[in-house]
């Protein structure tokens, strides 16, 4: 029981501090990046005075020094809060739940879908092992698995939807 206990600890150590090398990433990427952040909002809004990309400057914290963004970004990145989304004009916590269900469904039935066609299909391999079928099956999992998703997406959108009209295009 003392080495689960010790082993949940390790995991747990583990992965707290691979989620904050990912944090940390994400933060200097981001300032990483050319250009101003405040003067990017600004010029996506359309207004590009210099007392509006200060007041921009001041409601997200971007005048602080870089250690206190830091650990202001930590600190929300602990607690969760993921703060508001400028161009949406919400909270990103209510956009993430907004679109959550859709995400779910889609997940949860591309999961099924890979499961039930791989043990399918790979039963149906082992049980031709060497033979025509063997090949076939493992010639369109290798190309299956070679080939782009976001490709195989847009095609999979164009089939089912622009050509056999079975699904909408966009939304449910």
């Amino acid at each position: 029981m003392k080495k689960i206990g010790k082993f949940l600890a390790s995991r747990l150590f583990k992965s707290v501090l691979v989620l904050l090398m990912i944090a940390l990433f994400n933060f200097f990427l981001v300032r990483a990046a050319p250009g101003d952040p405040a003067e990017i909002l600004a010029g996506q809004s359309g207004a590009v005075d210099a007392e509006f990309i200060a007041k921009l400057r001041a409601e997200f914290g971007l005048d602080q020094p870089m250690i206190v963004q830091l650990g202001q970004y930590l600190k929300n990145v602990a607690t969760f809060d993921l703060g508001y989304s400028y161009r949406q004009q919400a909270p990103v916590t209510s956009l993430i739940a907004e679109h959550l269900p859709a995400t779910l469904l889609l997940t949860i039935t591309a999961f099924i879908f890979a499961v039930v066609a791989g043990v399918s299909l790979g039963t149906q391999a082992a049980l031709r092992v060497g033979k025509w079928g063997d090949t076939v099956i493992t010639t369109f999992s290798m190309l299956a698995y070679a080939t782009p998703l976001f490709w195989v997406g847009l095609m999979l959108v164009l089939l089912f939807s622009v050509k056999l009209e079975w699904l909408p295009a966009f939304g449910y």
